[in-house]
């Protein structure tokens, strides 16, 4: 490359390099001067710095630095973090559901075996606490391990409702189940039972009147 800037310069200097001129002369066989010869170098030597400085390297590829890799760990654990406090936020309504589905089911099952017992036998129940995990039908079959995390209570009380405008009480007992886990009530159902009304009595037949009277009654009715 400083090779072919030089003929260039050269060139345009009036030389003919290579084409048998002598470094004194000026390619046409004339003796050059001092000055001449002078300013011939300093255009040389300005013609090669010029190449010099406009030859640069290529840049280097540069790689990651050791902040920038850790910059990019710490945001990808914050991702992994927040991804996984979702799935067990999820995880965890979804099983706070189920509960709640168990419990209504339970309470409800229990409420209706309440309804066929007698009147008098309802007393029986109140105060009545199955644990979580060993509920128990009225007939004393278990429950299944589907219902593991739920248990139940019943309360039983007597309650008179009036009718609105007619003015009439009825008189019963209020029947609450509730079904809990180990937090809080999950469900609560309750139903009214009227007292059963008295059974109507007939009012016994008046007694025969006595053998005698009737008949003298009929002695009298044959005189006539």
């Amino acid at each position: 490359m400083q090779t072919h800037v030089f003929d260039d310069l050269c060139s345009d200097a009036g030389l003919a390099v290579g084409g048998g001129a002598t470094p004194g002369s000026d390619g046409f066989g004339r003796a050059r001067t001092g000055n001449e010869s002078m300013r011939f170098a300093r255009t040389i030597t300005r013609g090669m710095r010029t190449e010099r400085a406009t030859a640069r390297p290529a840049p280097l590829r540069r790689g990651f630095s050791l902040l920038e890799a850790l910059i990019a760990s710490v945001i990808l654990a914050i991702a992994v973090l927040a991804v996984g406090a979702a799935v067990s936020a999820g995880r965890a309504q979804a099983q706070e559901s189920e509960k709640v589905i168990l419990a209504t089911i339970a309470a409800d099952d229990f409420l209706s075996e309440l309804t066929t017992e007698s009147y008098a036998g309802l007393d029986a129940y109140d105060g009545m606490v199955q644990p979580i995990g060993a509920m128990m039908t009225v007939d004393g079959a278990s429950y299944p391990d589907t219902f593991w995390l739920v248990g139940r209570s019943v309360t039983v009380a007597e309650q008179d409702i009036a009718t609105g405008e007619a003015g009439v009480t009825v008189r019963g007992k209020r029947v609450v189940v509730s079904a809990f886990d180990d937090m809080r009530t999950l469900a609560q159902l309750e139903t009214f039972i009227p007292e059963p009304a008295a059974e109507s009595v007939d009012p016994p037949a008046p007694p025969l009147p006595p053998l005698g009277g009737l008949g003298g009654l009929l002695g009298g009715l044959g005189g006539l």
